[in-house]
């Protein structure tokens, strides 16, 4: 008779301990997709409220993110769930949104959309650009509005950045920090060019799979 070789039984994590940096938690299967919650908001919402919001530009009409693929470009990089049932969950905040998606953007949001800025943050069209020109070295984060509203869009509030030099980065800038060696290599080497946009106002590190580091930027 073979002998019956037991598996030991696997170790538990001490509480409180990682061994890893986690991802932006995924969308659940049984929460709706993001072009459904949309749809909900389009139809609860009374497009006459947009009036206080004065003229719309003439690309821009009520519901229109529905009509392109934003939601489902979109949807991969949310950050948390979404809900369900439908409610009124206006901005949906999306991270590391990468350069594939970055570059189909391009071809469906409009003009407008595109020159829209985040204050004093590069455009969107530049920010996107950047980040299909060089995937490798950047990703986006921001948020969405969708139809919930009547200002709907597509914000880019920053960009993550993979940096491989030493650099002295505190959180807000000081006289003896290297923010501006940083920031010269975005717009420099990353292509990250837009006349309009100063330096960001935070810099902090972020940590991936097996601690590598990028730095998170992001305009007040």
């Amino acid at each position: 008779m073979t002998p019956t070789t037991t598996r030991p039984a696997a170790r538990r994590q001490p509480p409180g301990r990682r061994t890893d940096h986690p991802s932006p938690p995924p969308i659940a299967r049984h929460v709706p997709a993001l072009r459904a919650v949309w749809q909900a908001h389009l139809e609860q919402h009374d497009p006459e409220d947009c009036v206080r919001f004065g003229t719309p530009a003439p690309d821009h009409h009520h519901g229109r993110l529905l009509g392109s693929t934003v939601p489902e470009l979109v949807e991969p990089f949310v950050r948390g769930l979404l809900v369900d049932p439908p409610g009124p969950t206006d901005i949906v905040p999306f991270t590391r949104l990468d350069g594939e998606a970055a570059g189909e953007l391009l071809d469906v949001l409009s003009p407008s959309d595109l020159d829209g800025r985040q204050n004093d943050a590069p455009t969107l069209r530049a920010i996107l650009e950047a980040t299909a020109t060089r995937p490798d070295r950047l990703d986006v984060h921001g948020y969405a509005v969708g139809p919930g509203r009547c200002d709907e869009r597509v914000t880019a509030e920053g960009v993550h950045v993979r940096f491989d030099d030493d650099v002295r980065l505190p959180r807000r800038h000081d006289d003896g920090c290297d923010c501006e060696r940083l920031w010269s290599y975005v717009v420099d080497e990353l292509g990250l060019d837009d006349d309009g946009a100063r330096r960001p106002d935070e810099i902090v590190p972020v940590y991936r799979a097996d601690d590598e580091r990028w730095w998170r930027l992001w305009w007040d």
